[in-house]
């Protein structure tokens, strides 16, 4: 299979999964579920070459170890439900979860160095002041949410040192929870993953960015609200009690 006809098939999954839900995963015993809402604006300055916003098809979660550190863990969890921006880990093992990248989806209607291609995938890299703040966490047969989160592209004057510390550590790993499956973890050993000093990695494959955050929303009143909107969404689901359940003690988080 070539390498345009195997984007192709990526591409093609990817916006079927952004307008249709994926299946519900059957609920396991002694498990929870986790999910956060984001979006990341690109500008349309001299330098950008897709304005406009990005909504994810994947969100990478990370389970802190016992160091408790946000920046450095070095196992990452692909979402595996989702309903508008809103991506869920369902059927996530109990303890603290962060949020640290996503991957999304945008159709391409500039003229660019991807303009034979007619969707862009892009991956996001959520900056650690974020990542901090999406800390969550999850408790057996519960859901809990960490909140919605509007991120932006970093300012011109800003984007050489724009990366910091947590950004750079996920980027490989992400790429790794992303492709290991197609190529083989054997395939990223030797790869560079250094994002020091630039904000953007335009490759073949598709655009990396290290984004920061513009606004959050994460009061009790949108937390109940988020929950409500997933128990109507997964109505004659097991999920639709587990959800229902969450609501009724708020304290898991």
């Amino acid at each position: 299979m070539s390498q345009k006809i195997f984007r192709l098939c990526i591409v093609v999954t990817l916006l079927l999964s952004g307008c249709v839900s994926l299946p519900v995963p059957p609920v396991k015993d002694n498990m929870g579920a986790v999910a956060v809402e984001v979006d990341l604006r690109l500008k349309g300055d001299l330098l950008n070459l897709f304005p406009g916003f990005i909504s994810p098809n994947t969100i990478f979660f990370a389970r802190l170890d016992e160091s408790g550190e946000t920046y450095n863990q070095n196992e990452l969890y692909k979402s595996n439900y989702l309903i508008g921006d809103t991506a869920y880990l369902l059927n996530a093992k109990p303890g603290t979860y962060v949020a640290v990248g996503f991957r999304g989806i945008k159709e391409n209607t500039e003229k660019n160095i991807y303009k034979k291609d007619a969707y862009i995938l892009f991956d996001v890299l959520i900056p650690e002041k974020m990542i901090n703040l999406t800390q969550t966490k999850v408790c057996s047969g519960k859901l809990s949410h960490m909140g919605e989160y509007h991120m932006v592209e970093p300012e011109f004057s800003e984007r050489a040192n724009a990366v910091d510390r947590a950004q750079q550590h996920y980027y490989g790993k992400m790429l790794l929870v992303a492709y290991g499956d197609v190529y083989g973890k054997d395939y990223f050993k030797d790869k560079s993953f250094d994002l020091r000093g630039r904000a953007a990695v335009y490759s073949k494959s598709n655009p990396t960015f290290g984004a920061q955050l513009e606004r959050f929303e994460r009061s009790e009143a949108s937390l109940k609200s988020y929950i409500k909107n997933a128990s109507r969404k997964t109505k004659g689901t097991k999920w639709e009690t587990v959800f229902r359940n969450s609501l009724s003690n708020q304290g898991c988080r």
